[in-house]
């Protein structure tokens, strides 16, 4: 292995020119690498084209800290793919240097400067460069230095971070929006600049209208579908000229900046436990938590068929695929049938059908027999019991989730009191993850006061079973907690004749 020329190492914090942000083009890392190599050529130190080192977009400062729910701070090193690559290659003696345009290209932490002084202590290490100068890390002196130059770099980003989250403090509590570019019935003002992420919007009253009249519509009961045809057919697109469709209007109708919050990185910003608000909102805020109720209630996949009761019940015993309602046609008499059919539709189903009435038979005999005979109204006893059991569980969870958010709350409010430093990223992340979790634990509880017990034998008779629509069926197998499998065809068995014992229906 050829370890003789030296390894290059190359980063840039933040990629070139993006949206009226500026970067001078003299530290671009292609930039760096020209310089490095006119520097090792009149150096005569030849460079290893197989270690050349890359972290373009990554910071190199200290490791971040994550606030964690019981208020400790989690401690994570930054992903810089290229550097952990170095330090392996660097450990494994396979170069005798580096080289860096600039220390604090380099290193701006003491754990990256500790970890290439242990690696000279077992291998030797040489740091050299056109703007770094010479730091021999073999002797005393040149660790010293490279140490107190990581040391200056680490200093001097803690003091640009205080200076910046003094400044967004400041925004917050004066409710003024947060970058993240222009939003749908928003203009902005003037343009972000290098340590000037505070975004003055001003409403367009032209999109506000839309907006209104498609939160109307939906709480009306519209779909998103329906109302991003309107959106199309009334010359609206979304602020990247792209028409609209069902996912892209839904994502945006839940921007926390219609009602009036100021968000940070897309996400409301809380303080004391409440959202920071401004007076530029376009939704008042009973609209806006009626709409963002509704958004979350929506159901996704595809909803049955009102005509099939079985279909998303009944599941194929040869693939074990949710079979869906069909309208087909007899082969023989060319007589259109109902049928319940594994779709192989994008080539997942493998085209096993049944005819509608043999497996809607089936089921409806087993539900009329269902419950009638005391070891099924004992089970039925004990699953109530389990139920209540259930709830009460959920339940103190999310007391519990309730209590967490409360003290994080609390103490980040303690923090801004007392002038201590505050990750409002990290603060905002957990508690939107608590959020979550407590959004989930709030839906098992909805569903388990949403299931009641089983209706008594006495109660479905066949009367009030062939009454009920699909949905009130539907409703009824997911009481039962019914399993219905169409089973593969008996090998020798007449094609096309109905079997109804291949519709095996069970219980868990």
């Amino acid at each position: 292995m050829d370890n003789t020329g030296y390894a290059v190492y190359l980063r840039l914090s933040r990629l070139p020119s993006k949206k009226g942000r500026r970067r001078r083009e003299d530290v671009t890392v292609e930039r760096q690498l020209t310089l490095i190599r006119k520097y090792a050529a009149d150096e005569g130190i030849p460079i290893n084209e197989d270690h050349i080192y890359i972290d373009n977009g990554r910071g190199a400062w200290k490791r971040r800290r994550v606030l964690q729910p019981d208020g400790t701070y989690k401690k994570i090193k930054p992903k810089r793919p290229d550097w952990d690559r170095m330090l392996g290659a660097g450990r494994r003696g396979e170069f005798p240097g580096i080289f860096a345009w600039k220390l604090d290209r380099f290193s701006r932490n003491m754990h990256d400067a500790l970890d290439l002084c242990e690696i000279a202590e077992d291998h030797g290490l040489v740091i050299d460069g056109p703007d770094s100068g010479r730091v021999d890390l073999n002797t005393t002196h040149g660790r010293k230095v490279f140490r107190d130059a990581a040391s200056d770099a680490e200093h001097a980003s803690d003091l640009t971070s205080d200076r910046v989250l003094a400044a967004h403090a400041e925004l917050i509590a004066e409710g003024l929006q947060m970058a993240g570019g222009r939003a749908f019935g928003f203009e902005i003002l003037r343009d972000a600049r290098d340590f000037d992420d505070d975004v003055q919007p001003v409403i367009n009253e032209k999109e506000a209208g839309y907006v209104c009249e498609v939160a109307r519509r939906r709480l009306a009961g519209e779909t998103w579908p329906a109302l991003a045809a309107w959106l199309n057919s009334e010359g609206m697109t979304t602020t990247k000229g792209s028409p609209w469709d069902r996912g892209t209007l839904a994502r945006t109708m839940k921007m926390p900046r219609y009602g009036g919050r100021v968000t940070h990185h897309g996400r409301a910003v809380i303080r004391d436990g409440k959202p920071v608000r401004n007076t530029r909102q376009i939704l008042d805020e009973a609209t806006y938590l009626q709409l963002q109720a509704s958004i979350a209630g929506d159901r996704q996949g595809r909803k049955p068929s009102r005509e099939y009761p079985l279909s998303g019940v009944l599941v194929c015993g040869r693939c074990g695929r949710a079979m869906s309602g069909h309208m087909g046609r007899n082969h023989r008499t060319k007589v259109k049938v109902r049928e319940y059919v594994c779709s192989t539709q994008h080539g997942k189903g493998c085209g096993a059908g049944v005819r509608a009435e043999v497996a809607e038979e089936k089921v409806r005999a087993h539900v009329l027999d269902y419950g009638r005979d005391a070891d099924t109204a004992r089970r039925l006893a004990d699953e109530a019991e389990q139920l209540g059991e259930k709830r009460a569980a959920a339940t103190a969870e999310a007391e519990r989730l309730l209590r967490l958010i409360t003290g994080l709350d609390d103490r980040h409010a303690s923090d801004l009191r007392k002038g201590r430093p505050v990750d409002e990223d990290a603060f905002n992340r957990n508690r939107d993850d608590l959020y979550d979790d407590l959004a989930a634990v709030n839906a098992t509880i909805k569903e388990l006061n949403e299931r009641r017990a089983d209706r008594s034998p006495a109660e479905v008779t066949a009367e009030v079973y062939d009454a009920w629509d699909a949905d009130e069926k539907r409703e009824c197998y997911r009481q039962h907690r019914l399993q219905v499998t169409l089973l593969p065809p008996t090998p020798g068995a007449p094609r096309g004749r109905p079997d109804p014992d291949r519709v095996q229906v069970t219980e868990p």
